[in-house]
């Protein structure tokens, strides 16, 4: 029995080694050091209860409100279109057009609204522009031109009687 007991202080103080008596609530908050078992006034408690409420709000405030700052000071400023190199924007164009087709390949949209989403987000509508444009200005230069001459002095019977 002997044998137990020290085996259990043993492992009481290998676990925690400088706690030399159990926590009480008023170790871990010293404003409850004024209540005690005898008296405890309701008003006060509330009271401290809520300066401790409002307190860690604040904190939890000052947090975000850091957390945002770093966040918006991070954040590059974008070029607006005008402002783009023409390098720069054959690289975006290959970007956004890469993004997009990768985007319709592997599905990423679940409805119709998400599907139109794909080809509206960020800036794609510019390139998609470019690419319409692009794909026109092909087309149009890989069609053979008519010989105009031959529209010009080709005959046109209209059906009329020759008197």
């Amino acid at each position: 029995m002997i044998l137990i007991s020290k085996f259990i202080v043993e492992m009481n103080t290998w676990y925690s080694p400088n706690v030399s008596k159990p926590h009480t609530p008023a170790d871990l908050n010293p404003n409850l050091q004024n209540f005690d078992d005898s008296h405890f006034d309701v008003r006060e408690f509330n009271k401290l209860f809520e300066d401790e409420q409002s307190k860690h709000y604040a904190e939890q405030q000052n947090k975000e409100l850091t957390k945002l700052n770093k966040l918006t000071e991070s954040q590059p400023t974008r070029k607006l279109f005008h402002q783009l190199t023409i390098g720069e924007l054959l690289l975006n164009f290959k970007d956004n057009l890469f993004d997009l087709f990768d985007d319709l390949f592997f599905f990423r949209f679940n409805s119709i609204p998400t599907f139109l989403a794909v080809f509206i987000a960020g800036d794609r509508p510019f390139y998609l522009g470019m690419l319409i444009l692009i794909i026109a200005l092909i087309i149009y230069f890989l069609t053979p031109f008519p010989n105009l001459n031959e529209i010009a002095y080709t005959p046109v019977y209209l059906g009329l009687p020759k008197d």
